[in-house]
């Protein structure tokens, strides 16, 4: 079988074409003629993987490039145009992007468009060109600079006593619903003294979270608004109309009686005609925390009412001045600390509670080097101080240099670190180690010397071979940071290289008055 390949081609249309074989002898047949069709065209099947996309985004195309025959072509050059639909101009920006891949990307660039809460919609078109053959395709997509922001707690309705911490919490998403977690959050409220709050991002729950964000405000409807606000380093964020929620302090009203617990702004009595009397009430006064049967952590209030019959009213809340206040201070004896291997080090941690209750710390260690013990756990009483001694020691095995070392402590959600520097060392157990190698090397060489003059060293040479038995015996101390081990296998391998070295001496000797004999003859 014969295959024969057309090449040249470079223009379309048909073409038609003849066979013919002939042999040594000039004796010939052709062929009936044959026709073929030359296209300049590819089909191009373009995709993306989204449709919609915030700023900072990369955009992903994946092309598929078919010849007529539907086989696949690769190795060819794209060019791409994205032109942007922008509402707030009539200008289209270009982007050119010349790659030779089926896979290539758009980065939405935080200058790019829009600008407003409105959609740009982006069109692509594609060029694909190879050999004079090309293709096209084109596609859109969209572009949002706006953030999907919601409110987990408060909600709108929600009652909040006067005077308590309001916990803020929202999700934010972006327009393909990812969880985003860095962005830069805060809360707004206006009634609690037009204050700004930042919302801070919690693990656990992935969302932005402020535990103690505002102290809700006394009002006089017992409403108040909170907004969102979010932002991230490409520009996007939660659009012109913020999402709020608007909370309230007020519960629904009890009759008035001596001493009962109101709930604030207006309470109502029974009157003297035995009808139902409105009576309007001072702002709640705080006395004391605890105070009156009121737990630790609540507020006890009261409240003076009129008109006359109407009488005081109590009551025990939740108050920020009551709420128990978590802190310690961690501290260390030393930050710097060099320390030679096989050796310890002693620092001391000091913990003092500064807070009002209880806490039960849990240490950590984070190392990148060494043997450092956990504390473990403590609980400590407020105002109390604790000293806790570690020590820190440095393996034989381990690498000269500088390293951190982070002990820390965390109860629930507090968290305290302090960085210690580390510097390992050589120590004189492993200084003395490495000199007796290099002399033990430097022993063998002269060995080799006096070998190669033809004295005998086989005695020097049991007294090498036991030096190296004890020097792979101390290697075998240092990996497993035996420091008496080592100790004491490097004093053997002193003894035996003593003994050698004194044995090169008398080999030494020997061999110059082996070369030196005539003349010393000659002298005599």
């Amino acid at each position: 079988m014969y295959r024969f390949t057309f090449s040249s081609i470079n223009e379309t249309g048909s073409y038609w074409y003849r066979v013919w074989v002939c042999d040594v002898f000039d004796n010939c047949n052709v062929s009936s003629s044959f026709n073929f069709s030359a296209f300049n065209t590819y089909t191009v099947i373009a995709s993306i993987d989204k449709t919609r996309y915030n700023k900072g985004r990369n955009v992903t195309f994946l092309l598929e490039v078919l010849d007529v025959n539907n086989m696949s072509v690769d190795n060819y050059k794209t060019t791409s145009i994205v032109k942007i639909d922008n509402p707030e101009s009539e200008v289209c920006d270009g982007y050119i992007d010349s790659v030779k891949n089926a896979t290539f990307y758009y980065f939405i660039s935080p200058s790019d468009y829009p600008n407003s809460d409105n959609d740009a919609c982006y069109y692509v078109f594609i060029n694909v060109t190879k050999n004079g053959n090309t293709g096209n395709a084109s596609l859109s997509f969209n572009v949002s600079k706006k953030l999907n922001v919601e409110f987990i707690s408060p909600q709108t309705g929600e009652y909040v006593p006067v005077d308590t911490p309001v916990l803020v919490e929202i999700s934010v998403n972006d327009v393909n619903e990812n969880v985003l977690d860095n962005v830069r959050a805060r809360a707004y409220c206006f009634e609690c003294g037009d204050k700004n709050t930042i919302l801070t991002y919690y693990p656990p729950r992935r969302t932005y979270v402020n535990f103690q964000a505002f102290d809700a405000p006394q009002t006089e409807t017992g409403d108040f608004a909170i907004f969102a606000y979010v932002t991230d380093i490409y520009d996007n964020d939660q659009g012109e109309n913020p999402p709020r929620v608007v909370p309230t302090t007020i519960e629904s009203s009890v009759p008035q009686t001596q001493a009962a617990q109101g709930i604030g702004g207006t309470s109502s009595t029974q009157g003297a005609s035995g009808g139902e009397a409105t009576c309007k009430c001072e702002l709640w006064k705080n006395v004391g925390c605890g105070a009156n049967k009121c737990k630790a952590h609540e507020m006890y209030q009261v409240r003076v009412c009129e008109p006359a019959g109407c009488g005081i009213e109590e009551r025990c809340i939740r108050h920020k001045e009551c709420e128990p206040k978590r802190d310690f201070v961690l501290k260390v004896s030393e930050r710097y600390i060099r320390i030679g291997k096989g050796y310890n080090a002693s620092i001391i941690i000091s913990i003092e509670n500064t807070g009002n209750t209880v806490l039960n710390l849990t240490f950590f260690v984070k190392k990148e080097c060494c043997i450092v013990p956990n504390p473990g756990r403590i609980t400590i009483d407020p105002n109390e101080r604790v000293e806790i001694p570690i020590d820190i020691h440095v393996p034989l095995y381990e690498r000269s240099g500088q390293y951190i070392i982070i002990i820390g402590a965390s109860s629930g959600l507090l968290n305290k670190t302090i960085a210690i520097d580390i510097f390992a060392a050589e120590s004189p157990l492993t200084k003395r180690f490495n000199a007796l190698r290099n002399i033990l090397r430097d022993i063998k060489n002269d060995i080799k010397e006096y070998k190669d003059s033809g004295i005998d060293v086989s005695k020097l040479e049991e007294l090498v071979s036991i030096a190296e038995a004890y020097l792979n015996r101390s290697q075998e101390s240092i990996i497993r940071d035996d420091v008496s081990g080592l100790e004491t296998y490097l004093d053997k391998i002193s003894e035996k290289l003593g003994m050698a070295q004194n044995e090169l001496a008398y080999l030494w000797i020997y061999k110059f008055l082996n070369e030196n004999k005539w003349n010393l003859t000659i002298i005599a």
